[in-house]
Formats: C-alpha cells, sequence, structure tokens
C-alpha cells in the first residue's frame, strides 16, 4: 500500500489515477494469486481456491451493507 500511496503523491498536484489504478489492481492479483498457498492439499485445490475467490470478491458488496457484517452465509 506505501507504494501506491507514493505513486499518487509523487504525481501531485496533477495525480496520475492510470497510474494509481494499475497499482491497485496489481495488489489485487498478488492477493488472488496468494490464495493457491494457503489451500489445504487434501481438499480439492481449484475448489478451494473457487471458494476463496467467492469469498474475497463478496466483501465490498457486504461491507457496503447498512450493518457492515460479513457473513460467511451470505457468500
Amino acid at each position: 500500500m506505501p507504494e501506491i500511496v507514493e505513486a499518487f503523491a509523487s504525481t501531485l498536484p496533477n495525480p496520475d489515477f492510470t497510474a494509481v489504478r494499475k497499482l491497485q489492481n496489481s495488489l489485487v492479483s498478488d492477493y488472488r494469486d496468494d490464495f493457491s498457498k494457503h489451500v489445504d492439499m487434501r481438499d480439492s485445490p481449484a475448489v478451494t481456491t473457487l471458494r476463496l475467490n467467492q469469498v474475497w470478491d463478496s466483501i465490498p458488496s457486504q461491507l457496503a451493507k447498512e450493518n457492515k457484517k460479513f457473513v460467511y452465509g451470505v457468500v
């Protein structure tokens, strides 16, 4: 995250939002790539990784709700 903040701050007063968004997308992609490192190989790795991605994808919409609680069963 500091890299993204620095990229934003270094381009002020005319911030380069395209470069910042590219770094943010790269960070999210890195998180997704790390999911496979935490999968129990006795289970189906592809299914577990898919489920982890579903949980990850549901976080923003669940936290946008009024009660701001994450409910795993909603995934």
